[in-house]
């Protein structure tokens, strides 16, 4: 009995070890409804063509130089 285990024990052991990790795949792809868009005229009539579509503005986004 205590063979058994103890091969048991050996054998999980060993092919816990040669099995390599896969990276895990995304079944799923993952899409986003925020977008950003250059409206050269300026907030306000940002506002306005999102307001005209039924989007939300969210103001400016911020840009940084590396």
């Amino acid at each position: 009995m205590i063979f058994r285990v103890t091969l048991l024990v050996v054998c999980t052991l060993l092919a816990g070890a040669r099995s390599e990790p896969r990276p895990r795949s995304r079944p799923v792809p993952i899409y986003s409804n925020q977008f950003a868009v250059y409206v050269p005229s300026g907030s306000e009539t940002a506002d306005e063509i999102a307001q005209e579509h039924g989007f939300d503005n969210h103001g400016q986004v911020e840009i940084y130089d590396i």
